[in-house]
């Protein structure tokens, strides 16, 4: 759980209100810590499959 804009939200939620899908959210978290998958600009499709390729 986290605080977003004085809410209380599940991570899943937090990550959708940032553009963050939660297909994309999972395989942050699969192949990155915590800090790192979260602070990681929004991908655009080209970058993302780069990224998945690797």
């Amino acid at each position: 759980m986290v605080f977003y804009n004085g809410d209380l939200k599940c991570i899943a939620d937090w990550a959708h209100c940032l553009g963050i899908g939660r297909a994309t959210l999972s395989y942050r978290l699969k192949h990155y810590d915590p800090q790192t998958a979260f602070n990681m600009s929004k991908w655009s499709k080209k970058s993302f499959y780069k990224e998945a390729a690797l």
